[in-house]
């Protein structure tokens, strides 16, 4: 349900809900980058990608 509700915002441009947002698309960016493993050269590609990602947010 809650994902509906962030779908149905991005649709109408609703920029309140939008806000309310950012914080969990941020917790799952921190999520993703603090669960790569460097050891893997994928997670040296991906890391960028993440922190890409997540500067428009700011």
């Amino acid at each position: 349900m809650k994902n509906e509700l962030k779908k149905t915002a991005l649709v109408s441009e609703d920029k309140e809900a939008l806000r309310k947002g950012v914080p969990d698309v941020q917790a799952a960016l921190d999520e993703l980058m603090g669960a790569l493993d460097f050891k893997y050269p994928l997670a040296g590609q991906l890391y960028p990608l993440y922190s890409y990602c997540k500067r428009p947010l700011f």
